[in-house]
């Protein structure tokens, strides 16, 4: 699980053990990802920004890190959460 910088939400990934066989181009840059909402099975779902844009990104501690559509992986993970 990661460190979560509680008054930011910022997501400090440090010793996500599924990043050890990736190169730093191959996921997002954990400084730009904001922590936004918790799955309750270890996954997170980060708003990360890249620029001007921004994007979700789901951090996992069993895959690698990929790029999502943050609104629609919010309204799914929620709708999950709720039971609907």
């Amino acid at each position: 699980m990661p460190d979560i910088d509680s008054p930011t939400g910022t997501a400090v990934l440090v010793e996500w053990e599924i990043l050890d066989g990736l190169a730093p181009d191959e996921y997002p840059d954990p400084s730009r990802c904001v922590a936004t909402f918790h799955s309750g099975g270890g996954g997170y779902l980060c708003l990360y920004v890249d620029g001007d844009a921004a994007r979700g990104v789901v951090w996992s501690s069993d895959e690698a890190p990929y790029l999502v559509d943050y609104s629609t992986y919010l309204d799914i993970w929620t709708n999950v959460g709720l039971g609907a």
